[in-house]
């Protein structure tokens, strides 16, 4: 099976749909011997075509002006797929963008099976865009031609649902792990003196202090709660010796900066920018905070588990269908300082809880989110469109045969 995986921005460019959208083409790749990526050439220095890790990666034209950029790169990828569909078993939608909407449009026009995976979740997320774009209507019959739809989370497939997407085409089938290798002697599972000599030694060899340290990583965009997280913050460093590491970047970077001085915690925040392999940083961690609003699976969710880290999040993406309370994390309401800080306070004091915590969820992330599983549900789906689509043709020319010789008789 051919499969061209589809979105406007990819790794290494910051953000976890990128970052997925890559883990699985490398994953299908190595499976199926073979896989194309095809994304937008915004970054001028990168070739328009290459082979990285076993996958063929192509890149359309794209422009500099933002103004019209998407517009650019929707025309892009429906003149792509007008041609080169065909070559293609499926084509799969990785977000709901004008660039994979292009895609999808070309590819009905040429009879190819389509699979699309909506990103983002809530009123800023993949489906309301769509449907609130200048045309959404008109955007949104061209979505509902897809086959088959992935939803990595019930948040996805419950916006989907409410857009009026049967659910017989709706499937969740959760991210391939970003980072299976992480954890692999997690924390969760060492005893209480090997433990804390290696977050020593990974704070050393970062250049962090030797103390308790909560742990951010995401980018720095409106919805993933930083305005909650360093008020919270100030708040446990006024009574703990503690730590904040924000690894990430993006365009709230000078606010988040500016809100650390204000409250006078530059010695205590420390602020990496974004990194492609953060996998350190967990280890030199006690607890990630994640106060996000919305997420569609948060996978900085999931590697921090795959650590052993105890968690502090929002009821947002893989939390809410695989982490309880008390159980595995606290789970505190998204824009709820005052829980933030109290959650953030219980751990920083209590390193029972924090190891219960963090065991709990690496033991989740094992049995839950298995690489190859994981996989093996994403080709599943994929053949199960392309089967569908067959189907249908063959079902199309047996009706056409029938109606032939109806009329030559």
């Amino acid at each position: 099976m051919r499969v061209a995986i589809v979105i406007p921005h990819v790794w290494p460019d910051p953000g976890g749909a990128e970052v997925q959208a890559w883990v699985l083409a490398r994953a299908l790749a190595a499976r199926l011997g073979t896989c194309d990526l095809v994304t937008s050439r915004h970054d001028c220095t990168r070739p328009a075509a290459e082979i990285v890790a076993g996958v063929r990666v192509v890149r359309l034209p794209s422009t500099r002006f933002e103004l019209a950029r998407r517009l650019v790169n929707g025309v892009s990828a429906f003149v792509h797929f007008m041609r080169h569909a065909p070559e293609y078993d499926v084509i799969y939608g990785h977000c709901l963008s004008l660039f994979v909407l292009g895609a999808l449009l070309a590819a009905h026009l040429r009879g190819r099976p389509v699979v699309l995976k909506p990103c983002t979740v809530g009123a800023d997320g993949d489906v309301a865009k769509v449907c609130g774009r200048p045309g959404g209507s008109l955007l949104w019959r061209i979505v509902e031609r897809a086959d088959r739809f992935m939803a990595e989370s019930s948040a996805v497939a419950n916006d989907l649902a409410a857009a009026g997407i049967d659910a017989s085409r709706i499937a969740t089938v959760p991210n391939v792990p970003s980072r299976p290798g992480l954890g692999k002697v997690a924390l969760a599972e060492c005893d209480p003196v090997t433990r804390a000599a290696r977050r020593t030694a990974a704070r050393r060899d970062l250049g962090l202090p030797d103390r308790l340290t909560i742990l951010f990583v995401g980018r720095l965009v409106a919805g993933k709660g930083l305005e909650v997280l360093v008020p919270a913050f100030a708040r446990v460093a006024h009574d703990v010796d503690v730590s904040l590491v924000v690894v990430g970047d993006g365009p709230e970077r000078a606010a988040l900066a500016a809100a650390v001085a204000e409250a006078g915690l530059g010695d205590r925040v420390v602020l990496p920018g974004w990194l492609s392999e953060p996998d350190r940083y967990y280890e030199a961690s006690d607890v990630l905070a994640h106060p996000s609003r919305s997420e569609a699976f948060a996978n900085v969710l999931l590697e921090a588990m795959t650590a052993g880290l105890a968690i502090v999040t929002s009821p947002v993406g893989l939390a809410v269908d695989h982490l309880r309370d008390g159980e595995s994390a606290l789970i505190v309401p998204a824009a709820d300082t005052d829980a933030v800080a109290s959650a953030l306070g219980r751990l920083a004091v209590d390193e029972a809880l924090r190891s219960r915590l963090g065991a709990t969820a690496r033991q989740i992330a094992t049995e839950a989110f298995d690489a190859e599983r994981a996989l093996d549900r994403c080709l599943a789906e994929l053949e199960r469109a392309r089967a569908g689509r067959t189907a249908q043709r063959g079902a199309g020319n047996a009706s056409a045969g029938h109606n032939a010789s109806r009329l030559s008789s």
